[in-house]
């Protein structure tokens, strides 16, 4: 397991053994598949959100800051 999905059982442990106890590992599986690619997807909307030093620069250049 990687360990953003090591983090994720971490943070939900008692969710996780409930799961585990009433429907099987089949949707455990499915589960942290769906936590894992909202947390990936969260992280690449901020990386997109990132703006380099040369852009804020050339920006509040063209502002007249």
């Amino acid at each position: 397991m990687s360990e953003g999905g090591v983090a994720v059982v971490a943070e939900r442990a008692s969710y996780v053994r409930q799961i585990l106890a009433d429907a099987g590992s089949g949707l455990l599986h499915c589960w942290l598949s769906q936590r894992l690619r909202d947390r990936w997807l969260t992280e690449a909307k901020h990386r997109t959100a990132h703006v380099s030093y040369e852009a804020a620069r050339h920006k509040a250049e063209r502002s007249g800051l």
